[in-house]
């Protein structure tokens, strides 16, 4: 059911929390040390979500789109999107630059161009502080692709060209790890992840969403025992009992089919009472509205204290401090950038048509709603 707060904001309030959730998996896993285990789960796990929910959010926009003349559809799109994504990136780079980090020059024409995935894909390394632009330049890519995908596709056969798409991103996960590509590399490659937004945008066609909704025991059942091989594929790759590229390859497959099902759940709003619960907790909310500087900032907080302690002649505090301590770095540095920066930016959206909540809210709270 449609609330009356889903209709008048033109968005699902629980896809805030979902966000907020994203990006606390990804911080978690980079706050913390690189050999910690499980904490390297939390992280892929984050990113499936946001690709999944990339998937379906522009998707479910470009569906209305379909019938109207493509180009001015397509600079409406790209336009919305720019105001959204480009300033606070490209003023962090400038920054960077600005204040003389090696590796920000380094990877500079790579990072402008939102091509940090392939510098990283080559390097077969990752960058220190800024490997993290390896996933914007992925969602960068899809954004370049994927309007010609869903208005140009014929209606019947938007459905087979999503599932084919993702049957070549699995294939070309698995051809990678045949190729002795290593783990970085499978990580970062950008077809390996157009499965996660195919899945996403198959959410936001209305036949495929009412076919899951009368097959939802079946698919809970099988995103449970998706996330349970993905935790004992994890345990294998951290113990040594499966190699890390044949253990990446198939935890990517099996996140997929779980980030999906949470992403089922959240844009049907989420009938789960507990669950439910947790998306309307209104901080997390808040911080999923912030969570695009969220997921900015926060691989810098550890050179920030690194600065402070170092004036201070005092060693940086581990455990759950430092974990505190990097959360409110980059909560405020979240917080002044949306407030004070990206805000601005985003009344620019009101130049071309606002989206209606109908672009923005595609939920079925029954087995014969439409999205």
């Amino acid at each position: 059911m449609k609330t009356e707060s889903t209709l008048s904001s033109g968005h699902i309030p629980g896809l805030d929390a979902m966000r907020a959730i994203a990006v606390l998996l990804v911080a978690f896993q980079h706050w913390q040390p690189s050999d910690l285990g499980l904490v390297l789960l939390f992280g892929s796990t984050g990113v499936g979500c946001f690709f999944v929910l990339s998937g379906f959010l522009i998707t479910a926009i470009l569906l209305k789109q379909r019938g109207k003349p493509f180009w001015p559809a397509l600079m409406t799109f790209h336009w919305r999107r720019a105001v959204r994504i480009y300033p606070s990136y490209y003023a962090l780079n400038i920054a960077l630059l600005a204040v003389g980090i090696p590796i920000a020059w380094e990877t500079a024409g790579w990072n402008f161009s939102y091509t940090t995935n392939l510098y990283v894909f080559a390097k077969a390394d990752w960058i220190g502080n800024l490997s993290h632009f390896w996933s914007l330049a992925v969602e960068f890519q899809f954004y370049l692709f994927w309007p010609f995908i869903i208005l140009l596709t014929p209606a019947k056969w938007l459905g087979r060209m999503l599932a084919a798409i993702i049957a070549l991103s699995v294939a070309t996960r698995l051809g990678l790890y045949a190729g002795g590509f290593n783990d970085t590399q499978i990580k970062t490659f950008t077809l390996n992840y157009f499965d996660y937004f195919a899945c996403g945008g198959l959410l936001a066609m209305p036949a495929v969403r009412e076919r899951l909704w009368t097959l939802k025991a079946l698919f809970n059942k099988l995103s449970i025992a998706s996330l349970a091989l993905f935790i004992i594929a994890g345990v294998a790759r951290t113990s040594g009992l499966l190699e890390v590229e044949a253990a990446i390859s198939i935890q990517l497959i099996l996140l997929l089919v779980f980030t999906t099902q949470i992403v089922f759940l959240t844009t049907c709003e989420a009938h789960q009472a507990g669950w439910k619960r947790l998306l309307n907790f209104a901080p997390l909310r808040y911080l999923g509205v912030i969570s695009y500087g969220f997921y900015l900032y926060h691989n810098l907080a550890g050179s920030f204290w690194k600065i402070v302690f170092d004036k201070l002649h005092m060693e940086e505090p581990g455990g759950i401090t430092r974990l505190a301590l990097y959360f409110a770095w980059t909560t405020l540095a979240s917080v002044v950038s949306y407030h004070g920066f990206e805000v601005f930016f985003l009344r620019l959206k009101s130049i071309r048509r606002k989206p209606s909540a109908a672009d923005l809210t595609p939920c079925i709270s029954h087995p014969k709603s439409a999205i």
